[in-house]
């Protein structure tokens, strides 16, 4: 397949996704060929931050954080940095998943998040030590913001 005809697939793929129906690699030679940096499109990976008072979420390098959280302090889930670019016609959203993972061996402090983020029930519950939680956010293409679109219902061990 010629890249005009990729590119012109991933121009006209429906609103909010990159899906172009092509194999992945062809899919990302067309996206460099856009001009688009890998911090630009979305990887299909998992990223482990560095845990901290702040935690950086950084979703040019991975869909899927684990944040494993080795002792009781209160830290931040920073704002997602790196986020897909829109250039008309082309609209990149993106589904990102934080899992939360008690290695304290006690209660976790509690657990927040940037301003950009949209949980459905307001703070984050911290999960019990060796259990972990998962959240999946989706980005709002208008505003910027992290919408909260799913979470495990209960504590699920590590």
């Amino acid at each position: 397949m010629q890249l005009r005809q990729i590119t012109r697939a991933f121009r006209t793929s429906p609103r909010g996704t990159t899906a172009t129906g092509l194999n992945p690699e062809i899919e990302l030679i067309a996206l460099r060929a856009l001009g688009l940096t890998s911090s630009q499109y979305a990887l299909h990976g998992i990223n482990y931050p560095t845990f901290g008072a702040n935690v950086a979420i950084d979703v040019g390098l991975a869909n899927t954080f684990i944040i494993s959280a080795p002792n009781g302090n209160i830290f931040t889930i920073d704002d997602p940095t790196n986020p897909p670019i829109t250039i008309p016609p082309i609209s990149v959203t993106q589904i990102i998943h934080i899992t939360i993972a008690n290695a304290s061996g006690g209660p976790l402090g509690a657990v927040t998040m940037g301003p950009a983020y949209r949980p459905q029930a307001g703070a984050l519950p911290a999960p019990a030590d060796t259990f972990q939680q998962t959240f999946t956010f989706r980005r709002d293409l208008v505003t910027g913001f992290w919408h909260e679109i799913s979470r495990t219902a209960a504590d699920v061990p590590t």
